[in-house]
């Protein structure tokens, strides 16, 4: 049931931060790696990485998931 809420989560996510999450969480790429392929600043990377962590955490929690 976790690994569907992870997927679905992952689903919702804009395209610009399930690129740089699934290159950073599953491909484990470096910031500055996911930069240059992305073609966005290291600070980007961080940022939609953020988010996109922060999004996750929130629908996972709303779907009765603690941390």
């Amino acid at each position: 049931e976790l690994d569907t809420a992870i997927q679905d989560a992952i689903d919702q996510l804009a395209e610009r931060h399930r690129a740089v999450f699934i290159l950073k969480q599953f491909q484990n790429e470096s910031h500055e790696t996911i930069a240059k392929m992305l073609d966005i600043p290291v600070g980007t990377v961080w940022s939609r990485l953020s988010h996109a962590r922060e999004k996750l955490r929130t629908h996972l929690l709303n779907r009765g998931f603690a941390p």
